[in-house]
């Protein structure tokens, strides 16, 4: 139960239910076969939330929310996946990471692939399934929680941001195949995959330079979410 009225109370507060398991991220003891299969589970679920659709796309409106309807507070895709673009560049550029000239350059990309990111519809995305948002007992996935970065979106961005992730074994095979057994992949599927990784990567970039938590290991994802455009 969520309640964000504050009519009951005078704050926000959510009553949740125990889930069985532990933490995937920080208590798993298992093989790549058992987290395979997790990972081919969680591809299976992300196409079963492509079956839950919105009207608009992007973050919910808070106000419809109150009365009890979930509609996006944007007209397209692509002007949710641009939200704060122009400042995350920048941000970036000026901690020395990019240059102006390749901030440019990918600014035009996300200008160039808006027909790839436009959909009819936005379904339910979501966006931040890092291993410490599943709880698991065993080889089975028990629950998916942490759902505060949500949206009204396209489901391949959830596929798309998973090697963003840290992971025990690599995870993006087996997503692709669970994803594929419940729904095929759409038109354009790897270009999908090129430009919503880069989003990804930049705003995750924009937050451990704020954070201070920059490591070899993130630099690594942020420059080859770069490649496949030829940049560096």
């Amino acid at each position: 139960h969520v309640d964000i009225s504050r009519k009951v109370f005078p704050f926000d507060f959510q009553i949740q239910e125990v889930l069985a398991g532990v933490d995937l991220e920080d208590h798993f003891g298992g093989n790549k076969n058992e987290y395979d299969r997790m990972s081919f589970a969680l591809g299976q679920y992300v196409a079963r939330f492509g079956a839950l659709q919105f009207e608009g796309f992007g973050r919910f409106d808070e106000h419809q929310v109150k009365k009890g309807n979930l509609v996006g507070t944007k007209k397209s895709f692509p002007d949710y996946m641009e939200i704060r673009l122009d400042e995350d560049l920048k941000f970036i550029v000026d901690a020395g990471f990019i240059t102006t000239k390749t901030f440019s350059t990918i600014r035009k990309l996300f200008d160039e692939y808006r027909p790839v990111m436009q959909i009819p519809q936005g379904s339910l995305v979501h966006h931040d399934l890092a291993d410490h948002n599943f709880m698991h007992v065993g080889d089975r996935i028990t629950g998916i929680f942490d759902w505060e970065n949500a949206v009204a979106g396209d489901p391949i961005l959830d596929i798309a941001s998973c090697p963003t992730w840290t992971t025990h074994y690599p995870r993006e095979e087996k997503l692709i195949e669970g994803y594929k057994s419940i729904r095929s992949l759409p038109d354009h599927f790897v270009e999908k995959m090129q430009i919503y990784r880069l989003r990804t990567m930049i705003w995750k970039m924009v937050f451990a330079l704020r954070a201070g938590i920059l490591n070899d290991k993130r630099r690594e994802r942020f420059f080859d979410a770069l490649s496949p455009f030829g940049i560096f």
